[in-house]
């Protein structure tokens, strides 16, 4: 699984403009991404506290080819290989959209519908 931090006022814009642009696309010249338990890692470190949080979840294969790159993540976590995707993110390849709300401490814990069959996901747009 990939995954993507967002809100969901950012996706609602996406949706309405028909494709996702991240702010880190302009800043860093690519969207962030995360594999798997990448996801807890970066949004404890990047998010904590934060309630207005949706996850992205995308598919690898609709992804434009060639855009998708593993580099070094940035500190604090400069040891592990991200993906990121240097392209704007296509409507077309979010399977789902996931809303992810801290807990009552701040931290974010793994919601269990990303465990779900894709069909029994949240839809996108």
């Amino acid at each position: 699984m990939l995954g993507h931090l967002t809100t969901p006022l950012a996706w609602e814009q996406a949706c309405q403009q028909g494709i996702y642009r991240a702010e880190s696309l302009e800043l860093d010249g690519f969207i962030h991404l995360s594999r798997d338990a990448q996801l807890l890692l970066a949004a404890n470190t990047h998010y904590r506290g934060r309630t207005d949080l949706v996850v992205l979840v995308i598919d690898q294969a609709r992804l434009e080819p060639g855009a998708l790159i593993d580099e070094a993540g940035s500190p604090p976590h400069s040891e592990l290989i991200f993906p990121h995707l240097y392209s704007p993110l296509s409507l077309d390849a979010v399977r789902a959209v996931v809303p992810f709300p801290c807990e009552s401490d701040g931290t974010f814990r793994w919601p269990e519908v990303l465990d779900a069959p894709c069909g029994e996901r949240p839809a996108g747009c």
